[in-house]
Formats: structure tokens, C-alpha cells, sequence
């Protein structure tokens, strides 16, 4: 894990001196993020602490009349897991999502997002599969380094995916 977040460094501070380009309708978006749960959301089996997050997005500018901004739409996969003790909980978040996105100048722009689909989950204490609905919705910051790459954080009720979540995107 260490040699892929040096290798990411690098390739980030190789294309500094590239021109930055924002969201824009017809082009896409895909982010890669980490992030912390809070495994105490879980109410059937509470007090779980803290886990880890892993989430892959895909963004497409799909209306950029409305405003300011831009209107994108896509999906989600995300993946987490908590552990307290002996018991384990693995959730993965299957969702598409909406998000409307406000340049702030060329390189920094702030979202919102909301999503709505399944989250499926088991634990170490059955054997079984459990789903249920997934609401979720963030704020996020994504600021651009390059032509096609730049970090992003964004905090929200993701359900399985994050607390706090961040990571590289990449636009093409």
C-alpha cells in the first residue's frame, strides 16, 4: 500500500505543470477513494468502532444549463469493513448517483451528491447475505492538478462506503 500512494505522489507532482480543466458536459469522471466508516451505524449489532472504506465512482456531465454548474449522473461501488472484538461486518453499496458540481475557479470545484440503492451485508455471527436500502448523500472538494487528474474529499452518510472518504480522480 505504501509504494502505490508513493507511485501516486509521484505521478501527481510529474504533471503539475499541466493546465487544469474543469467538469463538463459529455466528459467523465472516475474517482478511486479511500475513507473511514463508523461501524456503529450498523444497528443490528452496534458499537462496532471504526473500519475501513474503499469506493470506485464514475462520473458523466450530463446538463450544464442549470446554473453555474454541472449536473452529473453515474454510479457507485463501494466496499468496507469493521471489526470489534470477534464479530466482523463486510458491507458492499451497489448505487447510481447524482451530483451537481460548482466550479469555484479552474482547478477547485465543491459537490453534493445523492444516491439511492442496496447495500448488502453479512456478518461473522451468520452465514447469510442481508440487503437493504441504501440512501446516502456527501459534500465533496475536488482540486485539479493536472488536465485529467485531482483529489477529492467529501464527507457524508454513505451508508457501507465512507464517513470521510478521499482519493485521486481522473477525467477523460
Amino acid at each position: 500500500m505504501k509504494r502505490f500512494f508513493i507511485v501516486a505522489i509521484l505521478c501527481t507532482v510529474s504533471i503539475l505543470g499541466t493546465y487544469a480543466q474543469e467538469m463538463q458536459k459529455g466528459s467523465s469522471l472516475v474517482s478511486v477513494g479511500l475513507g473511514l466508516i463508523d461501524g456503529r451505524s450498523d444497528g443490528r449489532l452496534s458499537h462496532l468502532g471504526l473500519g475501513a472504506g474503499l469506493n470506485v465512482a464514475y462520473d458523466y456531465g450530463l446538463v450544464d444549463t442549470w446554473g453555474p454548474g454541472i449536473f452529473t449522473v453515474g454510479g457507485l461501488v463501494g466496499f468496507s469493513t469493521s471489526q470489534k472484538y470477534d464479530i466482523r461486518v463486510t458491507k458492499w453499496g451497489i448505487t447510481p448517483r447524482a451530483t451537481y458540481r460548482y466550479p469555484v475557479n479552474d482547478s477547485f470545484e465543491v459537490y453534493g451528491t445523492a444516491m439511492l440503492g442496496i447495500n448488502l451485508w453479512s456478518n461473522s455471527l451468520t452465514d447469510h447475505i442481508n440487503s437493504e436500502p441504501l440512501f446516502a448523500s456527501s459534500l465533496g472538494l475536488r482540486y485539479t492538478f493536472g488536465n485529467n487528474v485531482a483529489v477529492f474529499a467529501e464527507y457524508g452518510v454513505f451508508g457501507c462506503v465512507s464517513l470521510f472518504n478521499g482519493g485521486l480522480s481522473f477525467s477523460f
